[in-house]
């Protein structure tokens, strides 16, 4: 085999065999020798696999629902490239409206699909429970917050005090710590004492504190009394309240529908 070309060839008794080249290495070992058996056995964590509950999970019944995924898919694709695209083809323009006017159609169609099949892609009665509606309603407003706070707040640390992109990034270190820490170690012990409510309306608080402090930067501002404390509230606001609207949004529905909740 050349140097910096190795071909294998993988293939089982139901497939036909398939070539890969592999132009960037040159192992040790001849790749042909390898069976797919043994490929498959290297990626077991045996140590995962412990973690897996022995029962199988709940069997889906029914007919796939394309109609929902295309048209779902289609609404998002329309939405999201129109606005990509916003700035540069106008917010006015017709290949903007058009294709926003086409998301909302599609959007109305998948609705209206979901509500007439017997098994829709997203059971809209799942809107009914209103731990899962509400939930679902301050994690878009947690996430749309967050958001927009990194997205300005970088621009401000670049445009307006001049900071590097790596300069940026070890500024939000301190809060992405700390956000893990209390996620990790502090959220759930919260939720175990108090319930859900009082740790989501803490963490909801503390990063709409943050968010009111990015409020208030000045042109000729500063890291240390500036951005600090602003991202460590919000940081540690989202690490607290992650878990109980999680745990919000899936009490009440079955096992099967936990994922969409």
């Amino acid at each position: 085999t050349p140097r910096g070309r190795t071909r294998a060839t993988c293939g089982s008794s139901s497939a036909a065999p398939t070539d890969m080249e592999f132009d960037w290495i040159d192992p040790p070992f001849d790749l042909k020798k390898i069976s797919p058996r043994e490929i498959e056995e290297s990626f077991e964590d045996p140590f995962s696999l412990r973690l897996l509950p022995a029962a199988h999970g709940v069997p889906a019944t029914g007919r796939v629902d394309y109609a929902g995924a295309i048209t779902v898919t289609g609404a998002l694709m329309l939405a999201v490239y129109a606005i990509v695209n916003g700035n540069e083809q106008g917010w006015g323009s017709a290949q903007t409206l058009g294709m926003l006017g086409a998301a909302g159609a599609l959007l109305a169609v998948f609705l209206v699909i979901e509500s007439r099949i017997a098994n829709p892609l997203m059971p809209l009665s799942i809107f009914r429970n209103r731990s899962v509606s509400t939930a679902n309603i301050l994690g878009a407003l947690m996430a749309a917050g967050l958001f927009g706070y990194f997205f300005m707040s970088a621009l401000y640390m670049q445009l307006v005090l001049g900071y590097s992109p790596m300069e940026v990034g070890l500024a939000y270190l301190p809060g992405t710590v700390l956000w893990g820490a209390s996620s990790l170690l502090l959220s759930d012990r919260l939720v175990m004492r108090f319930g859900i409510k009082p740790p989501l309306i803490t963490g909801l608080g503390l990063m709409t504190i943050g968010l009111l402090l990015f409020a208030r930067v000045p042109v000729d501002g500063n890291w240390v009394v500036d951005i600090l404390p602003a991202t460590l509230a919000a940081s540690l606001g989202a690490g607290i309240a992650f878990n109980p609207i999680l745990l919000a949004a899936m009490s009440g529905v079955g096992q099967e529908q936990a994922g969409l909740a």
